[in-house]
């Protein structure tokens, strides 16, 4: 199975799995909801602990993963925030200016060079994320209320900068240590349910609503945690072994507009024609910056 085959699959599992999470979230408590599903997939995906050899998990690498995964968990919990109060047409429209931040931070923490095109790509994510916030074209002072007045899209974008971080984390991980893709994934799903029961401790003193919810509503919250850890695996075999990155990032984030129309339609949600205008401007500066 070649590297494109992992990213498409991954790519179609992460539209699915924003689906059925938007779904689930429309009835369950954001936080509530995080704690389960990194708790069921860190279950899901503990067996491969056992099954996959620990060689190249150096003390060093394992702190790396550690920070990731507490930087994975405050990630996933302001994206979800912010995907049960946005609808899901806009949600995963945002999520395409993901590559933007990435490559600002790579361009910073790890020096990498930005090109012409690569440029003209931030641009039209900028422009993208223009039209997705904006119903009058020409009014600017309606992105920016959108934008920094909605908490959130606030929440998810705050989200997908901490994301930033992890994916360069993921590079150093997979292709500078050597770890497995399978065996990575494991981990930090593991790491980030223990970073979830310790946030729940603090934040509430116990665990108790989140187990009770995982009681009443265990079908949806089995189903998002497969999805979730799924789509984690193939992107991180894909990554693991392809050419570029940046090509599986670029393949990866065109489920947006899947995402977006599917489902928008499913959830009866406006402004259609816009959305999927801004996601096609935005994925085009996506295979921009990472082609």
């Amino acid at each position: 199975m070649t590297w494109f085959i992992y990213a498409v699959l991954g790519a179609f599992l992460t539209s699915l799995s924003a689906i059925v999470e938007k779904k689930a979230l429309t009835r369950l408590h954001a936080m509530d909801f995080s704690i389960v599903v990194a708790l069921v997939a860190a279950a899901l995906s503990s067996p491969i602990l056992l099954s996959v050899s620990w060689e190249h998990v150096t003390p060093a690498a394992f702190g790396l993963i550690a920070v990731i995964a507490v930087v994975a968990m405050f990630a996933f919990l302001d994206v979800t925030r912010g995907i049960r109060h946005l609808e899901i047409s806009t949600s995963s429209a945002l999520f395409l200016f993901g590559p933007f931040i990435s490559a600002s931070l790579a361009y910073l923490i790890l020096g990498e060079t930005l090109t012409g095109i690569q440029l003209g790509g931030m641009l039209l994510l900028a422009l993208g994320l223009y039209v997705l916030e904006t119903r009058h074209f020409w009014h600017g002072g309606e992105f920016v209320r959108n934008i920094w007045g909605d908490k959130y899209s606030r929440y998810i974008l705050l989200g997908l900068f901490l994301y930033g971080f992890t994916i360069i984390g993921d590079r150093i991980v997979l292709s500078y240590y050597h770890v497995p893709a399978p065996l990575y994934t494991a981990i930090v799903q593991v790491l980030i349910a223990v970073c979830f029961i310790c946030y729940a401790l603090i934040a509430r003193g116990s665990i108790r609503a989140p187990l009770a919810l995982a009681r009443d509503n265990w079908k949806i919250i089995l189903l998002a945690a497969l999805l979730m850890t799924s789509y984690r695996i193939m992107q991180a075999e894909a990554v693991a072994i392809a050419s570029a990155v940046g090509l599986v990032i670029a393949i990866k984030r065109s489920s947006a507009l899947f995402t977006t129309i599917v489902g928008g339609e499913l959830f009866s949600e406006h402004d259609l024609l816009r959305k999927s205008v801004a996601c096609l401007v935005m994925i085009a500066g996506v295979y921009c910056i990472v082609l």
